[in-house]
């Protein structure tokens, strides 16, 4: 088992290292060819870097192997804050050298957030742009003691502050509200709802996912409340509604797939915000960050559902190894409707998926960000078939569509599909 790597507790910054070079070579010329000016600018370049050396080094010798107290708040009126306290017995050394705390995050995705804060006496506040969505892990803080010019750095870890997990959830994306699957519960939470029984009657009261074509204008004319004709035997809209959320994408070390699963997950955090206060039950499946599947509930009469919803979307991962069919199988229990959501990267296997598992509601989207993604050189391989397209097997791989060819073979599939 190999051992961990120990950290480097000093170093040099290439300022630093150009500094040295530049007196050494004033100071050989100085020597060597008898120049004076050239030997008391090195002499006094060596004296400036020797100053800077020892004020930071006794700032690292006094300052000893004392902890200091981090903490950050997400959602104050500026957003990310964060806050760094020192003790009492450490402020007189803060005058000697430049302190900072640094905290390496890492994401499940492998991006990575490197937290710089500060340190001024007492108590350090400061308001850092927060990285992309997702759940970030974070390393033993250090505290780097450097000299106020720049030239030379001393590390201390922090082993006793160990950094909370730092959760950065989705903006939500305002999207027009899309049409939803009805359900067989006849039932939304918090609202009184008709249910029907053997005896027909003309309408019933309108609710938000109900078709509009439905309606009963002629009643609404009289009365001045929507109505659908109850005639039609149309299934009142569901109680619960469960959105499948696709998490495979082709690379999610290219930026533009990254970006484009983070934008489809503000629009999937818009209209479940929207659903909750409809008081109705919300259902996510979806590739969490340690790459597990995950099914989560929330319920519309919990006060803390909208929070916990943001908190959960800001799980969700993308990936290259779980496929669709593994987020299908399974996916949709009786009496609940079902939605699948996903970028315009499925395959007929995918569609073929959906439909075997019951499933023939999903929102497609963003389209923005695949327009005009295939240059010459991808168009040329895709008609020619060429290698690319093998796996190390020889096995042809499945060609994912295009946008508009996945709401194409969705509609034609039977599938009730939209653009979000």
């Amino acid at each position: 088992m190999a051992k961990p790597k120990r950290p480097i507790p000093f170093s040099v910054s290439l300022r630093g290292i150009a500094m040295v070079l530049a007196a050494t070579a004033l100071l050989l010329v100085g020597v060597l060819r008898g120049e004076l000016m050239a030997t008391l600018i090195g002499i006094l370049l060596f004296s400036f870097l020797l100053y800077s050396l020892a004020l930071a080094a006794i700032a690292r010798i006094f300052w000893g192997e004392s902890a200091i107290s981090f903490g950050w708040t997400h959602g104050t009126p500026k957003g990310f804050e964060t806050s760094v306290r020192t003790f009492d017995r450490n402020r007189m050394v803060l005058s000697f050298a430049r302190f900072a705390l640094d905290i390496e995050y890492v994401a499940a995705k492998e991006s990575r957030f490197f937290l710089s804060v500060d340190i001024a006496p007492r108590t350090s506040i400061s308001y850092p742009a927060l990285p992309p969505r997702g759940v970030y892990e974070g390393g033993t803080p250090r505290l780097r003691i450097t000299d106020y010019a720049g030239f030379f750095s001393f590390f201390v870890e922090q082993t006793g502050a160990v950094p909370e997990r730092l959760v950065v959830i989705p903006d939500p994306y305002s999207v027009p509200r899309p049409f939803l699957p009805g359900g067989t519960t006849g039932v939304v939470r918090g609202k009184g709802v008709f249910n029907r029984s053997e005896d027909l009657f003309d309408a019933r009261p309108y609710q938000i996912g109900d078709d509009p074509r439905k309606i009963n204008w002629k009643l609404f004319a009289h009365t001045g409340k929507l109505a659908v004709r109850q005639g039609d035997l149309l299934p009142p809209p569901s109680s619960e509604i469960l959105f499948i959320i696709n998490c495979t994408v082709r690379s999610i070390d290219r930026f533009e797939y990254r970006a484009a699963f983070d934008s489809l997950i503000s629009r999937v955090a818009h209209i479940a915000e929207v659903l909750l206060s409809e008081r109705r039950i919300v259902t996510l499946k979806y590739c969490g960050h340690t790459g597990q599947l995950e099914t989560v509930r929330l319920d519309p009469s919990d006060p803390a559902s909208s929070r916990r919803l943001y908190t959960y979307l800001a799980d969700i991962s993308p990936t290259t190894s779980i496929a669709a069919e593994a987020l299908i199988r399974g996916a949709r229990p009786s009496g609940i409707a079902a939605v699948f959501v996903s970028l315009p990267t499925l395959t007929h296997a995918d569609v073929k998926a959906l439909s075997d598992g019951g499933i023939h509601f999903a929102l497609i989207g963003p389209s923005g960000f695949f327009r005009g993604n295939e240059g010459p050189a991808s168009f040329i391989k895709r008609l020619l078939v060429v290698q690319d397209r093998l796996n190390t097997n020889g096995i042809r791989k499945p060609r994912r569509l295009s946008f508009r060819e996945t709401l194409t073979l969705l509609e034609r599939e039977g599938f009730h599909a939209e653009e979000i």
